[in-house]
């Protein structure tokens, strides 16, 4: 798994600064003037692109390798994998089980094979996470929903 300075690193070896925003922060340093903000903002973009299409190569190869793959501060992008499990090895025929709620039940048959399984899974970070309110809070998740942005959220979903 890569560390953030070599994350850095990487991108930063296939990314090539667009001339023209390299030109336009050149010529602002020397006479002090703003660049075009329209052309300023499409030199940006072009940057962001470069950038996250660097990124995303550079994600592949991690991932393809067997490796985690984390983007600092945004995302953790992991690989999963389920233990198989012979038939009855969770319950036999006849056991008494605890069930959701505490509820008992008798089993009937062997509790079924469970087959190895290898899944890639991405998890938002925490400061990602951190507007969302918890779904066991629900004074919270009401709060949250008459927020303009909660509104947008139920609006563009719902």
């Amino acid at each position: 798994m890569l560390s953030k300075s070599q994350i850095v690193e990487e991108i930063s070896a296939d990314v090539e600064l667009s001339e023209s925003l390299d030109t336009m922060l050149e010529r602002a340093a020397d006479t002090g003037n703003v660049p075009n903000d329209a052309a300023f903002e499409k030199a940006i973009k072009n940057l962001t692109k470069i950038v996250l299409a660097s990124l995303t190569e550079l994600a592949q190869r991690e991932i393809a390798a067997g490796n985690d793959f984390t983007v600092p501060g945004i995302a953790a992008v992991r690989w999963v994998y389920t233990k198989p499990q012979a038939k009855g090895a969770r319950w036999k025929a006849g056991d008494e089980v605890a069930g959701f709620g505490g509820l008992v039940s008798v089993k009937e048959t062997d509790s079924p094979e469970v087959k190895p399984k290898v899944v890639i899974k991405a998890y938002a970070t925490p400061t990602i996470r951190k507007p969302a309110p918890k779904s066991t809070d629900k004074a919270a998740q009401k709060a949250f929903l008459a927020k303009k942005v909660g509104k947008f959220i139920a609006e563009r979903k719902g």
